[in-house]
């Protein structure tokens, strides 16, 4: 009590809140505001992007790729026991090419040396020339004859009998035998002075030593080469 007056303390009767109010409404939305200034492009590159995936094999429905980052061959891909990766079958050979046309004719090489003849069981002893079969260190065909003598020249004679050979040109050999009754003697085993035999261009000469040969009769054959 303040003198005639009296005073109540009502701080501390508070009475019960009241129900809230109803929201009010929205504020009117404000102005937007300007645009920013335009930054300046940056020297400096951005960052990697991430790897995209990786693709698919031909023939698989999954994915291959080897430990480089590349594609690998059959020994580094993975999963290789993936049936999409297994080798297809083989295909049908290819058609034979067309075959080209003949290539052109050499030229000619130079004519061989005559073949042998079998050796001196393929040349007969004829009166007529014949190829031997068989050629001179010259490369020249060798060719035989052989000349009937008849009876030998007197002593100290020389007896003269054409060969009749065209163009004779070397005596490889001259193989002679001489006979009087049943013997038969080789001009190269008679003795000294008994029969002496050579030929020339045109002849067969046999020359009779100191006693007359015509009792004897003779014949030579002659391997020889000529020209062609």
């Amino acid at each position: 009590m303040r003198g005639d007056r009296i005073w109540t303390d009502v701080r501390a009767a508070l009475g019960t809140p009241g129900p809230r109010g109803p929201q009010g409404d929205r504020g009117e939305r404000g102005t937007p505001g300007a645009n920013g200034l335009n930054g300046r492009d940056s020297t400096v590159p951005g960052p990697t992007g991430p790897q995209g995936p990786m693709g698919l094999l031909p023939g698989s429905d999954r994915t291959h790729w080897d430990a480089h980052g590349t594609w690998g061959d059959a020994t580094t891909l993975r999963n290789w026991d993936d049936p999409g990766l297994r080798e297809g079958p083989q295909g049908p050979p290819g058609t034979p090419g067309i075959p080209g046309p003949p290539g052109p004719t050499g030229p000619q090489g130079p004519p061989g040396l005559p073949g042998g003849g079998g050796g001196a069981g393929g040349v007969h002893y004829l009166t007529d020339e014949q190829a031997t079969g068989l050629a001179w260190i010259t490369g020249a065909p060798i060719f035989q004859k052989t000349i009937v003598l008849g009876s030998l020249a007197g002593a100290h004679e020389v007896k003269r009998v054409a060969h009749n050979i065209s163009g004779l040109t070397y005596v490889v050999s001259v193989e002679a035998m001489v006979s009087r009754y049943s013997e038969w003697v080789p001009v190269s085993r008679a003795s000294p002075g008994v029969v002496n035999i050579w030929v020339d261009a045109e002849s067969v000469c046999v020359e009779a030593g100191g006693a007359s040969r015509e009792t004897w009769q003779g014949f030579a054959t002659l391997k020889y080469t000529r020209l062609s």
